[in-house]
């Protein structure tokens, strides 16, 4: 299942597939053959440092917008089809790409909004995209409503004791946004707090059960990111991400230790301090997100932490010529620079059964980098990612 960053995605794509042809329909009618040139002069320089204008325009919907809004008045400006309120939607799918591209969070709403602009703006263009879009839409209309169904309901059962957990868990909620806070509040109670207090539930089941979910995510994020080495390395690698003083680390991060119950003992001992009770509680909290708000979720909270910590505990001697990690070297770029995981795409497939060719192009943030060839679609992709690292240096 799309998360809402995904289907925004999704959008902006079939946005720019449908508004290309017309930009270029509009900007050769007042401009002629001088038209790229005139559409040149309406982006940023940065922006053909290393593509054509063509090359921008089909590749970055925010150079699309960027001229229908410069060239507005003297291109697009239709009574029939197009009016300010069309180049209002411009302007704000400029702001709704750039969200896109610095990896903002959309929430169901704040998602619903870029959508419905995106098809309105299709639709008034009469783009055949915009059926696309409007079912995206609907999907994102029916979160929506399940959303605000289950807040309402949440809201109405809300307990005393809920309302005074959220309160004094405010902050970790910030980070991790639990709908059912009692949940949190057991991922964060350790045993020694439950015996003195008599109470039956502590975080040790929700700590094998993060347990589990850790090392399926942790398993996946060293895949996507070095897939291309043996399986003894991967499990190497693997096993580095999750020990003990990496989920403590991002304990620490989360400032796990800050709200933790303890019992008086524990207190004495600077158990909030301790590595091995901060890694149990990272995998409790973990456990819990997963009953509260399925595994997508977890997925988008680890998944930066991962990354963020993620150079102190891969070995330095990770390269492109002992591991052939054309692709996890990429993957490493994107992620420093804040950019989504690159996308490969087989475009083109040539040659007999016993004698193919594969083509493959790699996009991050919707911006195509590079392609590749190659006898298999894996050398394809490490030749498309080799020759997106060779441009980037």
């Amino acid at each position: 299942m799309l998360n809402n960053h995904q289907v925004i995605d999704k959008c902006l794509k079939l946005l720019s597939q449908g508004l290309y042809p017309y930009v270029e329909q509009k900007m050769r009618l007042v401009y002629g053959n001088q038209w790229l040139t005139q559409a040149g002069q309406c982006l940023s320089p940065d922006t053909n440092l290393k593509r054509t204008t063509e090359e921008s325009l089909q590749q970055d919907i925010s150079s699309l917008l960027s001229v229908m809004t410069k060239r507005w008045d003297k291109a697009f400006k239709d009574k029939e089809r197009l009016s300010n309120t069309e180049r209002a939607f411009a302007n704000e799918i400029i702001q709704i790409r750039n969200k896109w591209a610095h990896n903002t969070p959309f929430s169901t709403e704040d998602a619903y909004r870029a959508i419905d602009s995106i098809y309105r703006l299709l639709q008034a263009i009469e783009a055949e995209e915009a059926q696309e879009v409007e079912k995206y839409k609907q999907k994102i209309f029916q979160a929506l409503v399940q959303e605000q169904n289950r807040s309402q309901k949440r809201t109405q059962q809300l307990s005393t004791q809920e309302i005074k957990i959220k309160e004094r868990l405010a902050g970790i909620l910030n980070s991790i946004p639990f709908e059912d806070v009692t949940l949190l509040e057991r991922s964060l109670t350790h045993r020694s707090y439950a015996y003195e207090k008599r109470i039956n539930k502590d975080n040790e089941q929700l700590e094998f059960l993060g347990d589990s979910i850790l090392g399926f995510l942790a398993g996946a994020y060293i895949y996507e990111v070095y897939g291309d080495i043996s399986e003894g390395e991967l499990s190497k690698l693997k096993e580095r991400l999750v020990d003990n003083p990496q989920l403590a680390k991002l304990a620490n991060q989360l400032n796990l230790g800050q709200w933790l119950l303890l019992g008086r003992g524990e207190k004495l001992q600077d158990g909030s301090k301790k590595e091995s009770l901060l890694s149990n509680t990272f995998e409790a909290v973990i456990g819990a997100y997963y009953l509260d708000s399925g595994i997508q979720a977890v997925q988008e909270i680890v998944y930066p932490l991962f990354a963020s910590v993620g150079e102190d505990r891969i070995p330095e001697n990770i390269s492109l010529e002992n591991l052939e990690n054309a692709k996890g070297l990429l993957q490493q770029y994107a992620q420093k620079n804040g950019f989504d995981i690159p996308v490969y795409n087989t475009i083109q497939e040539s040659g007999t059964d016993h004698n193919k060719e594969f083509t493959v192009q790699v996009e991050i943030n919707g911006k195509i980098y590079a392609q590749g060839k190659g006898k298999r679609k894996i050398d394809a992709q490490k030749q498309a990612a080799t020759n997106a690292l060779e441009k980037l240096k």
